[in-house]
């Protein structure tokens, strides 16, 4: 019974160290997996600036064309005007002369100013280009640096996986040495099993025969009959007094173990002993067992608490 409740707390053990490993790859799965969608996330958001930054010029490089158009429609129409009046004005005197060389230099300076605004608006687009583009090469920067980071992110998890892997590798190899340990010794303990029933059958038998003694004893006394010495009050007097149990008699390694777990108010698990003892946990647990068994430690679940 013994061996059988040592395999079931190994298994327990392994399986909860097991399940804490596999939470933990879950959980640093999770992490490389919202740094990813929030890279997306960006990574769609600067896109989608892009795009309006991209309209925005589009629309001014369109607002633009069009005012050249309406500018060069109102030049024609005044190179028009204008040479109808010189026309007409040909006709007159040095007054319509006058006028006409007047109205050709006012023609003059607004055509000088329809260009000028031409050029004004030619840098305004030029500059927005400049930014456009510059802003544009931040972007591309900045998600070559997230690119950078995930990778890193990703590098650093494989190397943690591989180590956790080779941890999971050394708890197997030992739990399975263990299991040979305990398979090598299981004849003795076959034999002090069949030693432990031979033990209680002969008690079973004494109990038995004293009950009888007793009942006997019980029906001479109905019967007004004086007691026979030697029955049940012998038993009673003979029966092995309570002692308190101490910590006393216990093996370096047992008071090691003891004293790790009394100065962790928190608990412990038994991977966590054999941690801190620099030892295979898997050799502590007979140890562990006689400590439960004489009361100087409990358990909780899977962790082991001082009394």
């Amino acid at each position: 019974m013994a061996r059988a409740d040592d395999f079931r707390h190994v298994k327990e053990d392994v399986h909860n160290m097991y399940n804490d490993r596999m939470n933990l790859i879950h959980q640093r799965k999770s992490e490389v997996s919202n740094l990813l969608g929030e890279f997306h996330a960006r990574d769609k958001e600067r896109a989608k600036e892009i795009d309006d930054l991209r309209a925005t010029t589009q629309t001014l490089l369109g607002r633009f064309n069009e005012d050249n158009k309406i500018r060069a429609t109102e030049v024609s129409e005044i190179r028009g005007t204008t040479q109808s009046l010189l026309a007409e004005f040909s006709k007159n005197d040095d007054v319509r002369a006058l006028e006409v060389k007047n109205l050709r230099a006012a023609a003059q300076a607004y055509v000088a100013e329809c260009t000028e605004g031409s050029g004004v608006r030619a840098k305004e687009v030029s500059d927005l280009r400049a930014a456009a583009q510059t802003y544009v090469a931040e972007c591309t920067e900045g998600s070559r640096a997230r690119a950078q980071d995930v990778a890193r992110l990703l590098a650093d998890f494989n190397a943690r996986d591989k180590e956790r892997a080779k941890e999971i590798a050394d708890l197997r190899a030992a739990a399975q040495a263990y299991v040979a340990e305990c398979t090598e010794g299981s004849r003795a303990r076959a034999q002090d099993v069949a030693n432990l029933l031979n033990n209680f059958k002969q008690e079973r038998e004494d109990a038995a025969a004293a009950w009888k003694d007793l009942l006997a004893t019980m029906a001479s006394v109905r019967r007004g009959a004086a007691p026979e010495k030697g029955t049940y009050t012998q038993e009673i007097s003979e029966k092995p007094k309570k002692t308190k149990k101490e910590a006393s008699g216990l093996t370096d390694k047992e008071k090691k173990i003891l004293s790790i777990i009394n100065e962790n108010g928190e608990g412990l698990t038994l991977p966590e002993v054999g941690y801190a003892m620099e030892v295979a946990f898997v050799t502590l647990t007979r140890d562990v067992k006689k400590l439960l068994a004489k009361g100087l430690i409990r358990k909780k679940e899977n962790r082991y608490f001082s009394v």
